[in-house]
């Protein structure tokens, strides 16, 4: 976290254009790759690139942790359109996304005294939070209560990633002729997008694939909560009593009862009363509908440019619809300017 100061000195003595890289933020679905890169203007973060490439064949690379085959069709051509990138916007260094489906997040509480070695602190607290070594994962923090004086304790969200998964996903870029800076997880991405900065309280997040919805909880600015639910929303869209439409709003509603019932030393979650979308559909006032009348709370439309500008102030070339699927790749990239 960087201080006031700090923020200050950067603001009046920039870093040198020649010590900073130039970050495009790469978001891989199974169905398409998106790019985004923003540039700073007197509105505030702008979009500079923006593309979008669907998919033939659809990936798993999701599933993955160790090894794949080169010789895959799905993941051929993930390389082949990323070298096609690379070569149309004259990319080289990137921030990726990271599927939820290999992302742990839990909450714990320290003594204040941890503040002193919190990594060393989240170390020790991984296994009994992750079935995993703590060699073989990477992980980031956010403090939540990081305006206080700790006397109650340092709680930190902390979110987990396997080595493997990065290991791949690092992998592929390069092939590409890509090099990685750093990563984020979707929901974190998501978050950063449409969650405004500082906002302490609770919120759904959720992301319509073609194909599966990424679900985040947002509290205290952090996100505590990420899953993925299986469902075609193109189905949901057609036929609202559909299997896919129940499917998705009976996982939703097992999201908002765990959230609220949920609890760790006595800390009870704020009620999430609040639905953020974006994505495929997100815009459908029939799909709002539907999800206002199951899940029981206001469901808006996320405004992606949130930490980014005004719209009073600046309206961007791309349409609000189709800006709403690059939620990710803008978080992503909110993400890159800090690394620039």
């Amino acid at each position: 976290m960087i201080s006031d100061f700090l923020q200050k000195i950067d603001t009046y003595f920039p870093t040198p254009k020649f010590l900073t890289f130039d970050l495009a933020s790469i978001d891989i679905t199974p169905r398409s790759i998106k790019i985004m890169k923003l540039k700073k203007s007197k509105h505030g973060l702008i979009p500079d690139i923006y593309k979008e490439i669907k998919l033939e064949n659809k990936n798993s690379l999701a599933s993955f942790e160790k090894d794949f085959d080169i010789s895959d069709p799905s993941f051929k051509e993930i390389i082949q359109k990323l070298k096609k990138l690379r070569e149309e916007f004259d990319l080289e260094y990137v921030v990726a996304s990271l599927p939820e489906t290999k992302t742990y997040i839990y909450r714990e509480k320290f003594p204040k005294e941890s503040l002193e070695n919190l990594s060393q602190a989240i170390i020790y607290s991984m296994e009994e939070n992750v079935p995993l070594k703590a060699e073989e994962v990477n992980f980031d923090y956010f403090i939540i209560n990081r305006d206080s004086d700790f006397e109650d304790g340092v709680d930190v969200v902390v979110s987990v990633f396997p080595k493997t998964v990065i290991d791949l996903y690092t992998k592929i870029l390069k092939l590409a002729d890509l090099f990685p800076v750093s990563f984020q997880s979707e929901a974190v991405s998501l978050s950063r997008s449409i969650v405004e900065k500082d906002d302490k309280d609770a919120y759904m997040i959720l992301r319509f694939l073609e194909d599966q919805v990424n679900v985040g909880v947002v509290e205290g600015g952090a996100v505590q909560y990420a899953s993925i639910i299986n469902v075609d929303i193109e189905k949901v869209v057609k036929d609202f009593g559909s299997e896919d439409a129940q499917n998705l709003s009976e996982s939703l509603n097992k999201v908002l009862i765990y959230w609220f019932t949920s609890n760790k030393d006595l800390t009870q979650h704020k009620k999430i009363e609040t639905v953020l979308i974006a994505g495929e559909y997100a815009s459908d006032q029939n799909l709002i509908n539907f999800l206002e009348n199951k899940l029981r709370v206001d469901v808006e439309v996320a405004d992606v440019w949130r930490n980014c500008f005004s719209i009073d102030q600046y309206i961007p070339e791309i349409e609000k619809k189709d800006s709403l699927k690059y939620a990710v790749s803008i978080g992503l990239a909110i993400k890159g300017i800090k690394h620039a």
